[in-house]
């Protein structure tokens, strides 16, 4: 992501809705959101599809002073959203498992 830039992403939903509580800006047009920030801190985001919180795509990006991007991945659709999201989403909940059970010892 560049610092002091417009960048783009071209989501698999048709309306995204944007959850932050980064200092990021952020506006949405279409299936595309737009991202911009002023400083180097990371930026997570939320995308779901506007009134249906089931399947969210999670990103943390890492501003850095590069040319402005657009990034558009083709494979993601909304049927693709979904198991890409499923498969996080049990990863986190085996990741934090696992790491309840070295703290519980």
């Amino acid at each position: 992501m560049a610092i002091d830039h417009l960048n783009r992403i071209v989501t698999p939903f048709a309306a995204p809705q944007v959850r932050t509580v980064s200092q990021a800006t952020t506006q949405v047009d279409g299936n595309a959101i737009y991202v911009a920030t002023a400083t180097e801190e990371p930026v997570g985001l939320f995308i779901t599809e506007a009134g249906d919180s089931a399947t969210a795509l999670s990103l943390t990006l890492a501003p850095r002073h590069i040319p402005p991007r657009a990034d558009y991945y083709p494979h993601w659709t909304q049927r693709s959203a979904a198991s890409i999201v499923e498969p996080m989403r049990l990863f986190g909940q085996t990741f934090t498992a696992g790491i309840l059970e070295r703290i519980r010892g």
